[in-house]
């Protein structure tokens, strides 16, 4: 499975999907994130506006501070949505085990029903449970009238194939 694709943050709509799934997941980051933009806009603007401006340690180290929380803040969307998207893949396997799990299930279920059926035992519990409904227990084979259907699907073969050896 390939990696998935880092989103181009440069790209104004990528950048307003990204703050808006920022905005759910985490309101104070989005908050700081907004923050460090608008201020980031505010520095460039007045740094066009006015080629003049002296900067001195201050500012400059405010502003790499800044700097470099947004692209923190950069780095943490993007792991969030890697870690996203592999939870989604892990939910994605899941589901698969699970489908397969109920299938077997389902399989199985229908055997003992079957096979409990062709013996003339209680379906639900073959007489193992006191609390069954439907024997309370006293369901072991030979409880009820063998299904004949089920008796000549799933013993027969093997008497008549007894009787041959």
């Amino acid at each position: 499975m390939s990696e998935p694709s880092i989103p181009d943050i440069t790209d104004p709509v990528t950048k307003e999907v990204l703050l808006k799934q920022l905005e759910t997941q985490s309101p104070e980051l989005a908050m700081l994130y907004k923050g460090i933009e608008k201020y980031v806009q505010e520095q460039e603007a007045d740094v066009e506006d006015s080629l003049e401006i002296a900067y001195d340690d201050e500012i400059a180290q405010s502003y790499d501070s800044l700097v470099e929380q947004y692209n923190a803040l950069v780095d943490e969307v993007e792991r969030s949505e890697q870690e996203r998207f592999k939870r989604r893949s892990e939910i994605a396997k899941l589901k698969k085990i699970i489908k397969l799990q109920k299938s077997q299930i389902e399989f199985y279920a229908q055997l003992i029903k079957e096979l409990s059926l062709a013996l003339g035992m209680c379906p639900q519990c073959a007489g193992r449970k006191s609390d069954c409904r439907l024997c309370y227990g006293l369901g072991s084979p030979g409880y009820m009238r063998p299904d004949l259907k089920m008796l000549q699907k799933w013993v027969r073969p093997s008497v008549e194939a007894q009787r041959k050896s």
